[in-house]
């Protein structure tokens, strides 16, 4: 189903970077008409390189900050791609977490106690908050393999189970997606 009588699918960029995986979509004959970020740096590069869309400036997990927006505000798009931070992710700082008895992004207080290597892995929540606001047709979403192994911490081990990997995913099919 086409929304919007467009002659082409158009697209929001979130975590936008400076704008790679904009120019692959547009590689690709996709209208990226609006890019996110939390960064002004990323933000600007990011317009220079991709001067047709809409920019936006937003943090989009703290909600104490001035910048905060909540991910359901962001526009609607028919293809919605995110990036969500991976620094925190990557087998070093999950090693971190891991060590501290930190399990992942099921856990409802989270953000009310949160280091900023949880409030970079809540990113992820993100993408949950548009889908079930906005419904996009298409959403990719970009990360390192040790997503996978998000939960709690295997004993004797720098990694975890892979439940809030399942339960992210359980929250991606119970809206409707697959993947």
């Amino acid at each position: 189903m086409r929304r919007e009588g467009a002659d082409s699918i158009k697209a929001l960029d979130v975590f936008a970077g400076f704008g790679g995986m904009s120019r692959a979509m547009e590689a690709a004959g996709i209208d990226v008409i609006h890019a996110a970020n939390h960064n002004p740096y990323a933000i600007d590069i990011h317009e220079a390189n991709h001067p047709h869309a809409e920019h936006l400036i937003a943090d989009l997990v703290d909600s104490d900050r001035p910048d905060y927006r909540s991910a359901a505000d962001l526009p609607y798009a028919g293809y919605a791609h995110f990036s969500p931070s991976c620094t925190s992710h990557s087998r070093a700082n999950a090693q971190k977490l891991y060590l501290n008895g930190e399990s992942g992004l099921d856990d409802p207080d989270l953000l009310e106690r949160a280091t900023v290597s949880e409030r970079s892995r809540a990113t992820m929540t993100c993408v949950l908050t548009y889908m079930a606001k906005h419904r996009p047709l298409v959403v990719s979403v970009e990360n390192v393999s040790e997503v996978q192994s998000w939960g709690k911490r295997v004993e004797g081990k720098s990694y975890g189970d892979g439940s809030t990997w399942r339960w992210w995913c359980r929250e991606v099919r119970k809206l409707g997606y697959d993947f």
